[in-house]
């Protein structure tokens, strides 16, 4: 996940056009924080957490372009993640907390980006004949 991460914004910085607002410093300033506490922290589940929140944050960007530029992502690299975190789930042999929060996490933010991605043009065409 990091390296699909990382991946992006090497590419999103090569490819596509650098403009922070306002939300992306937020955000990364949050991601920043997220990633000090999970390295000064001693505990596993904390540690899930920190990355989840962080990821979390992270999204937040990815949601908003998804929703104002479908166009310009990708449905099925998501459900691919999707498949991806469903034979996660099947193949865990512990049913912990910190064995499946992050999985059952990153299978409804891909869902909740495959849902936009293919549902916000209609949207915005429908919101475009009532204004």
């Amino acid at each position: 996940d990091g390296i699909a991460t990382f991946a992006v914004v090497l590419f999103g910085l090569k490819y596509g056009t650098a403009k922070l607002d306002l939300l992306d410093v937020v955000c990364l300033a949050g991601a920043l924080i997220g990633l000090g506490l999970w390295l000064l922290l001693d505990s596993p589940l904390i540690a899930i957490i920190a990355t989840l929140i962080v990821d979390v944050i992270g999204t937040i960007p990815t949601l908003r372009h998804a929703w104002s530029k479908p166009e310009e992502e990708s449905a099925s690299a998501f459900i691919i993640g999707i498949v991806a975190i469903v034979l996660t789930l099947i193949s865990l042999k512990s049913y912990e907390l910190s064995a499946w929060i992050y999985p059952v996490y990153l299978l409804a933010s891909n869902g909740i980006l495959v849902l936009i991605i293919n549902r916000a043009p209609r949207i915005a065409r429908k919101a475009d004949l009532i204004f």
